[in-house]
């Protein structure tokens, strides 16, 4: 058996989407596109770190430290 780890966020969530991807994804400032579109694409990156997280068994909190999206 393989294991999984998922995540899954609200498109319509509100949140700081520039704070996050300023602390958290090595290249979000490269990009001076902050609208929907770009809202989106950092939502996408932190469900998939968060995946990841959860399928390392790991807890966010703790090894969120560890990880950065490039």
């Amino acid at each position: 058996m393989k294991k999984i780890g998922i995540n899954i966020e609200r498109l319509d969530r509100d949140f700081n989407y520039e704070k996050l991807a300023k602390k958290y994804f090595v290249n979000s400032n490269r990009s001076n596109n902050k609208n929907e579109l770009y809202k989106n694409f950092i939502l996408n990156q932190w469900c998939a770190v968060e995946a990841t997280i959860k399928w390392n068994h790991s807890k966010l909190a703790k090894d969120i430290k560890e990880w950065q999206y490039s």
